[in-house]
């Protein structure tokens, strides 16, 4: 159980998700979860996965931080011929939410572990996949050197990431924007994540490494979720809270527009 001094009262933002179980509302980050997967754009991100572990004969296959379990639902649906799909998440409250999600299926297991300490042998999956995962980690560095022991010689392993300096709003005040987007990346554990991805996949031994950038367009409602998280607008700085009433305003117009850049990464063991 966690403890109750390692409780937080009010998630700052988006950029918690190495502690949802250490806060007072971990369902926030559920929700959250659900929301941005219905972004069209998610979809092409789930496409391009699919698309850069080709060939399509895999018969195990890891998911590192699989959340509520979405991704590998559909990746059974894709791999028919898969003999086993295990998710792998830090949180309790996220492999309790994927369980409860997913039917009887022997082909998925979920697990609670620790991303730089994996629980499986050498060379056990075909394939290993994170989606918007490594920016909260603690290691990054560690996690992708496990991620690459578990995997099969020849295997792939794929990883998207946002770039959080990367975040995009069309308002016309340029500086209060840029403060609040470089507030927002220094509150996360790894901003640059996305952008090092190709670097790292290269330190690490991978060899074929590609990249490609894929931007998700935002709603207004998602991109307050991602930058306040539970805080109420009313307290924070009143030029700050006129910055967020002109966004709402464009919403009201149509012509609202924001952008977060991430980067999908695949290399080969």
């Amino acid at each position: 159980m966690t403890s109750p001094v390692m409780i937080k009262s009010a998630i700052d933002s988006v950029g918690e998700f190495s502690s949802v179980d250490m806060t007072n509302d971990p369902r926030w980050f559920i929700d959250f979860m659900d929301n941005a997967n219905c972004l069209p754009d998610h979809e092409i991100i789930n496409q391009r996965l699919v698309e850069v572990m080709a060939p399509l004969d895999y018969k195990r296959i890891l998911e590192f931080g699989c959340g509520t379990g979405n991704d590998i639902r559909h990746l059974v649906e894709i791999y028919p011929e898969v003999s086993e799909i295990v998710g792998i998440d830090l949180s309790e409250t996220m492999i309790s939410e994927a369980n409860s999600r997913t039917s009887n299926d022997s082909r998925i297991r979920f697990e609670q572990g620790d991303g730089k300490q994996l629980t499986f042998g050498d060379n056990i999956f075909d394939g290993a996949r994170a989606k918007l995962v490594l920016m909260h980690c603690d290691d990054i560095d560690a996690a992708l050197d496990e991620l690459i022991r578990v995997v099969k010689t020849n295997g792939k392993i794929a990883v998207y990431d946002h770039d959080f300096d990367g975040l995009i709003i069309d308002h016309p005040n340029k500086n209060l924007t840029r403060k609040i987007v470089n507030d927002f990346s220094d509150k996360a554990k790894n901003s640059w994540s996305g952008r090092q991805l190709f670097s790292r996949f290269l330190r690490h031994g991978l060899i074929n490494v590609t990249v490609e950038s894929i931007s998700v367009n935002l709603t207004f409602d998602l991109l307050r979720f991602m930058i306040l998280g539970q805080k109420d607008i009313n307290d924070i700085p009143l030029e700050e809270k006129l910055w967020w009433e002109e966004l709402a305003a464009f919403q009201k117009k149509g012509c609202f527009f924001a952008s977060f850049i991430g980067f999908l990464v695949v290399g080969t063991k």
